[in-house]
């Protein structure tokens, strides 16, 4: 339970429930803003190795990550993509913790351009190609 390597910093202080995953050659980590059970916008930050250096992406999503906290990051290798998986607490009733729901968005991540961003889409296949 030890080691002779330095850790690194991906995001700045003032984040939770960090995840990652390797997508098209890069790896993207992402996490939630710090405001207990309320939505949050959702950083970024890719690399081509998990210890660096680290590209800060900024905010990727939109609405307050549509109303959610990102907690995961999961590739589907049958269709390769990724999508993430985010908590939505306290909906749809905010008198009842219990009936709290997940929400899956794709994340799209660009190689020409080195960009991700998060896409709400109403409909959504992800096990199917794009």
């Amino acid at each position: 339970m030890s080691s002779k390597r330095e850790g690194v910093i991906v995001f700045d202080r003032g984040r939770e429930a960090p995840a990652i995953a390797k997508y098209k050659g890069k790896y993207i980590a992402v996490a939630s803003g710090v405001h207990g059970w309320s939505a949050t916008e959702t950083s970024c930050a890719t690399a081509d190795s998990p210890l660096g250096n680290w590209k800060n992406q900024g905010y990727i999503s939109e609405n307050k990550t549509w109303n959610s906290q990102v907690s995961d990051l999961i590739y589907l290798k049958e269709s390769n993509q990724v999508m993430a998986l985010c908590d939505q607490w306290w909906v749809p009733d905010r008198a009842d913790i219990d009936k709290s729901r997940y929400l899956f968005i794709a994340l799209r991540y660009t190689s020409s351009t080195g960009k991700a961003k998060m896409e709400y889409l109403e409909k959504w296949n992800p096990l199917a190609h794009n």
